[in-house]
């Protein structure tokens, strides 16, 4: 074979952990130390909160210590204070950036290029704005992984309330604002909408389950050949490609539903049903699909309905500004009502395109890439599916409040009556939990075992045996970052931060910052 064209045998690897606030991140922190120690990296420990304390006076804000729940929500402020100031909602991830560069060797002058931290991993903790995930993205490219640390809300509450003495009111307060701070929607904490963008969910409730989730992961990585897909990753990749399908204005869903036996029974996508079954696709004339005729219905009939009900009370003599109250009317829960779109939701298609060809999916577990709504959710108990797994919240969904004698989430108490087990015809509430294992978005560049770049990964030699894998410490990432690449670009992202910088200590102090 001809010798590759980059040595990338010793790439970096960028790790940055998401995790809702109650997680045991620690553990997550141990594991990976140890995970990496034995493969001969280095590890560099990045806390994106420590830029903090540095920019605290420029941006106003006073950062508390002690007790807990004042540092965590001073620490909290000070982040979305910077990140609007910044007018970047990736402010904090760029320091993170800037420190990893300012660690990397300058190459001697006429030398070869060659910058890289050769095998060093450098772990970031942790994310907590969707636009930290991107960036990383485009500075690292596959050299980026996202590892989302889970625990169940009602193992992650017990911590605050046992571990770090808060009441059950604060705990509330705390879980909700770390999720998605709902008065600063650009800026603010927004775990809940940086979480589902992992590489990897693990879930940390279980530290001897998560230590092998995370041993299998970075196995992966580093290309051992022989690690399939589980039924749950395999259901989640079924439903993520069928997502490819829809046309939708709004957004692409997929699901799949899959029997106790692991038989992919059928999929579905959010689509534009056509007369004589099923949805209309690509090839369809006329295409009947919203994509084609432009425009989303639903949207366009609730902004209707706020307008009529703005205009039935002005008669009534009870406002005065239509146009206003129309905005206010339209920003209510009117805007989660659902039944005004033409598109067949992704999950009820998987139910109906089963029904199509007579399977039965009593039993089944139906695999969707976003937390189901409250009409899906009814039809997915009346089917018999026993289990839902998803990705991507859905704030919108009242499947839980609408149905909580049928749905149970998990890590909630079973309610299942004693008896109504496997044999039995009712085996009690349907569960809905989180997805964990390897996300769809690496599925082909890990288990696949010919490389992005074409390479083969070897199963057998040529005697026709099982190859034996090399010493873990030998061993190197399958997709590899190119060092002529990443640090041009961490180059452009220190640049941003400088400027970030000197507008924030310029609208503080009134004069020229400096970096």
């Amino acid at each position: 074979m001809t010798a590759p064209l980059f040595d990338t045998e010793d790439s970096e690897i960028v790790v940055a952990l998401v995790a809702p606030i109650g997680c045991n991140r620690e553990y997550a922190h141990i594991a990976l130390k140890e995970i990496f120690e034995g493969r001969g990296y280095t590890i560099n420990d990045l806390k994106l909160s420590d830029a903090l304390p540095f920019l605290a006076d420029a941006i106003d804000v006073e950062l508390k210590e002690r007790p807990y729940l004042d540092r965590v929500n001073s620490y909290m402020d000070a982040g979305t204070k910077l990140r609007r100031q910044s007018g970047r909602g990736d402010v904090l991830a760029l320091s993170a950036v800037n420190e990893i560069a300012q660690r990397r060797p300058v190459a001697d002058a006429g030398s070869p290029l060659d910058q890289r931290l050769l095998r060093h991993v450098h772990v970031l903790d942790s994310l907590k704005h969707p636009d930290e995930v991107r960036s990383l993205r485009q500075i690292y490219g596959p050299g980026f992984y996202l590892v989302g640390v889970f625990a169940p809300r009602a193992v992650r509450k017990r911590h605050l309330i046992d571990e770090r003495y808060l009441s059950e009111e604060q705990a509330e307060q705390l879980l909700n604002r770390d999720a998605v701070e709902e008065a600063e929607r650009e800026y603010g904490q927004r775990t809940r909408d940086t979480f589902h963008l992992s590489d990897v969910f693990i879930d940390v409730s279980n530290t001897g389950r998560a230590r092998e989730a995370l041993e299998r992961f970075f196995a992966l990585v580093f290309g051992d050949p022989f690690i399939t897909p589980n039924a749950d990753e395999f259901g989640m990749q079924a439903a993520a490609s069928a997502s490819f399908r829809s046309g939708a204005l709004a957004r692409q869903i997929g699901a799949a539903l899959v029997n106790k036996r692991g038989d992919l029974i059928s999929v579905g996508h959010n689509e534009v049903p056509r007369a004589g079954g099923g949805l209309y696709c690509a090839t369809d004339s006329p295409d009947g699909r919203d994509l084609a005729l432009g425009v989303d219905t639903n949207t366009q009939r609730l902004k209707e309905i706020a307008r009529e009900a703005a205009r039935e009370l002005e008669r009534a003599g009870l406002i005065g500004d239509v146009d206003g109250a129309a905005q206010v009317l339209a920003g209510s829960k009117l805007r989660d009502i659902t039944e005004y779109g033409r598109t067949v939701h992704a999950e009820m298609e998987a139910l109906l395109a089963a029904a199509r060809t007579g399977v039965a999916v009593r039993r089944a577990t139906l695999y969707t890439s976003t937390f189901p709504c409250h009409n899906c959710a009814k039809h997915v108990v009346a089917a018999g599916v026993d289990r839902v797994v998803y990705i991507e919240p859905y704030p919108k969904s009242e499947a839980l409040l609408l149905h909580g004698d049928a749905i149970l989430h998990a890590g909630e108490e079973d309610p299942r009556p004693r008896g109504a087990e496997e044999g039995s015809d009712r085996s009690g509430p349907v569960v809905l939990e989180p997805f964990m294992g390897v996300a769809p978005r690496r599925f082909a560049g890990l288990f696949g075992i010919v490389r992005p770049d074409g390479t083969e990964l070897e199963r057998k030699g040529a005697d026709g045996r099982r190859v034996e894998l090399p010493p873990r410490e030998r061993t190197h990432p399958r997709i590899p970052m190119l060092s002529l690449a990443y640090p041009d670009r961490e180059e452009k992202a220190c640049a941003v931060l400088i400027e970030v910088h000197n507008r924030i200590r310029e609208a503080a102090h009134g004069e020229d910052g400096t970096d």
